[in-house]
């Protein structure tokens, strides 16, 4: 869908708005996919750089151990790709995601039996 359609869209919809709350409900979506973006770029780096330390192990063009990076890569791409995710959500629903009480009540549960 062209950008015009899409500004005219919104514009449309911020003609028609009958308070700042609404108001602020239609800008914050753009806001969303906007600074979205950013954290994909930085998964989508950190999984090519993990798939780059991969070929290059496997092609013997480095050691073995630098494959000892890998999971800390994969660890930064997961996290800005959740975030990506969460911003996503965000922009496409109009909703905040939803929040972590379940993974809080499990992590509540696994440390009160240490």
């Amino acid at each position: 869908m062209p950008i015009q359609i899409k500004m005219a869209r919104v514009q449309d919809r911020l003609e028609g708005i009958r308070d700042p709350d609404e108001a602020i409900r239609i800008l914050g979506r753009a806001w969303f996919a906007r600074w979205g973006l950013v954290p994909l770029l930085v998964a989508a780096a950190a999984f090519g750089y993990g798939t780059y330390l991969l070929v290059q192990a496997y092609a013997g063009q480095r050691s073995w151990w630098t494959l000892l990076f890998l999971p800390a890569v994969l660890a930064v791409g997961g996290y800005f790709g959740l975030l990506a995710y969460g911003f996503a959500y965000a922009a496409v629903t109009g909703r905040r995601p939803p929040n972590a009480a379940g993974t809080n009540r499990f992590f509540e549960r696994l440390n009160s039996n240490i």
